[in-house]
């Protein structure tokens, strides 16, 4: 699978590259303000923090209780395999793999992060909708905006569905109908502590606009012009689109998107381009600790007992 994603990864590349200048891409890199790509790291560190403090939102309100510390490391080591190739979906799989269970147990992990990804959905929406209620932009942007707007309530009827499943299913044995039933407890959980999900969902909104914030600075390092209430139209949009478990890390997604998103503002393709590599590389280089982190416990864990995740 990893070996198909890198494919589409590099075919989508390539097409993106096809009618690039490549004098145009290295007098774009070499004319940039370096204290704007630095600004961008900055933020890029904020979203690892913000993500970290989402998700331990709800783990709280799940009843766990593991300190920031290890909410910390683990989602550092998530970034890291999110950023080396395997994309949002990887670093899920390595939240629920790394996470200490105290006090919650592996299934429940799993459902935390269930959650923390329906909370980025409905943060999406909550910095989205205003916007489109401006009405700001071209009409292609709009449109974006709106589809984007248009998948936010899916996830939540898919929770929906999977709670009737579970009161359909009500005393059933079997190992699907066991899983639906704890799933559907812990959703009735999180209810009882809604304030948890909606604080949640109030920092996955402030980390849309930090999104489009990164975007803006790159722009700003190559005095491209574009305004920051673009950015926060176009990223929306992209980042669903980069979020899809179809490319190694998003890359080739990101860039076909980010220039087709940009080319609406009169953004020239090679600059686009610059911006879109740029964003994801500052992005691997943010999460670079992760790596270290998740190296660090692989050579510590053989010197300890075998007494559960730490």
């Amino acid at each position: 699978m990893a070996a198909g994603k890198i494919a589409v990864s590099a075919a989508l590349i390539a097409f993106v590259c096809r009618h690039i200048d490549a004098a145009g891409l290295a007098r774009q890199f070499a004319g940039q303000t370096p204290g704007w790509v630095a600004a961008t790291a900055l933020i890029g560190l904020v979203q690892i923090a913000l993500l970290t403090l989402r998700w331990q939102q709800i783990l709280r309100g799940l009843g766990g209780r593991i300190g920031i510390g290890p909410t910390l490391s683990v989602t550092y080591m998530g970034c890291f395999f999110g950023a080396c190739l395997l994309g949002p979906a990887g670093s899920d799989v390595a939240r629920a793999v790394l996470a200490p269970s105290r006090g919650l147990g592996r299934r429940a992990i799993v459902h935390s992060i269930v959650f923390e990804r329906l909370a980025s959905v409905a943060g999406l929406g909550l910095a989205a909708a205003p916007l489109l209620a401006l009405a700001a932009g071209p009409p292609a942007q709009a449109w974006a905006l709106a589809a984007s707007l248009a998948i936010v309530p899916l996830p939540f009827v898919a929770v929906a569905g999977i709670a009737w499943l579970a009161r359909a299913t009500a005393g059933r044995s079997g190992a699907l109908c066991r899983a639906v039933q704890e799933f559907d407890r812990s959703r009735q959980e999180l209810c009882r502590a809604w304030p948890r999900f909606a604080a949640a969902a109030a920092i996955a909104a402030a980390g849309q606009g930090l999104v489009a914030g990164e975007a803006w600075c790159l722009s700003q390092a190559q005095h491209l012009g574009v305004a920051f209430r673009d950015f926060a139209v176009l990223m929306p949009p992209v980042t669903l689109l980069v979020s899809l478990p179809i490319s190694a890390g998003g890359w080739g997604v990101r860039e076909g998107a980010m220039v087709a998103a940009l080319a609406m503002l009169g953004v020239d393709r090679a600059a686009a381009l610059l911006l879109s590599v740029e964003l994801g590389a500052l992005t691997l280089l943010v999460s670079l600790p992760g790596g270290a982190i998740w190296l660090w416990r692989c050579l510590r864990a053989p010197n300890r007992a075998p007494r559960g995740m730490a």
